[in-house]
């Protein structure tokens, strides 16, 4: 079980003050005269740990594939103005909405050959 495994168990058990310095002071109790308490230990003893605990701030996201890229300048200048054309006319769209739209499209023109 990894560290950072090991802070989310404990926090979602509900030890919402625990987190890394701590999960570090507790791995030389002699040094730092700090340790876990029982439930807490029993949950890091345990052979198998709980499903894994997502964080809130990303239970909004609902597809499950992330894509980082960069773009030179006339690319750039390209994507400000797909996001103004496919906007509704007062925000622009999104990046994440021009990609997708413009990866369906091509997705459509490769299944018509």
């Amino acid at each position: 079980m990894t560290g950072r495994e090991r802070i989310k168990i404990i926090r979602a058990a509900g030890f919402v003050g625990y987190d890394q310095p701590s999960d570090s002071k507790c791995k030389h109790p002699e040094k730092y005269g700090i340790q876990r308490v029982p439930e807490a230990e029993a949950l890091v003893q345990g052979d198998t740990p709980p499903d894994r605990v997502r964080s809130p701030r990303n239970e909004f996201r609902t597809k499950p594939n992330k894509h980082t890229f960069w773009l030179g300048e006339k690319q750039e200048d390209r994507m400000h103005m797909a996001r103004r054309l496919l906007g509704d006319g007062e925000e622009r769209a999104s990046v994440q909405f021009v990609t997708e739209k413009a990866l369906e499209i091509l997705f459509q023109q490769l299944e018509a050959k």
